[in-house]
């Protein structure tokens, strides 16, 4: 079995708690960087340093990095750390829009053939029997 690539496999929950490898559409830096709005750094006296990403839509994903000596690493690098767990939560909530619009337009799709293969006449005749023989004339 080849090894898993991160960026195109995910380990997914489906019905039934049934966990399975699926290859997702690739979320690509450009997406995540077009989502996000603002980006802020906090760094509380206990040496975590948190990124908090504002969405376009307003939602707020944060990423957290904590080193145990704070002196020997340079502040970039702990941001980046930071903002790196953030964006993989990005990644994840994009993978679950992504799945939702693809869902949706498989139902447009069934729903637009059931449309061309029934006639006004089938629908008439179903909405009568649900309704018992007394459906409007």
């Amino acid at each position: 079995m080849p090894p898993i690539n991160p960026q195109k496999h995910r380990i997914t929950v489906h019905p039934g708690d049934q966990c399975r490898e699926t290859i997702s559409p690739e979320i690509t830096p450009q997406m995540l960087d077009a989502e996000i709005a603002s980006e802020a750094y906090h760094t509380p006296t206990s040496g975590i340093t948190v990124c908090i990403l504002t969405l376009r839509n307003g939602f707020i994903v944060t990423g957290e990095s904590r080193l145990f000596d704070p002196a020997a690493v340079h502040p970039d690098i702990v941001r980046d750390l930071a903002k790196g767990k953030a964006r993989q939560k990005m990644r994840e909530l994009l993978a679950f829009r992504l799945a939702d619009q693809r869902q949706l337009a498989r139902q447009r799709a069934e729903l637009a053939e059931f449309q061309r293969t029934v006639s006004d006449e089938t629908v008439d005749a179903m909405i009568s029997a649900a309704l018992g023989g007394n459906a409007p004339q």
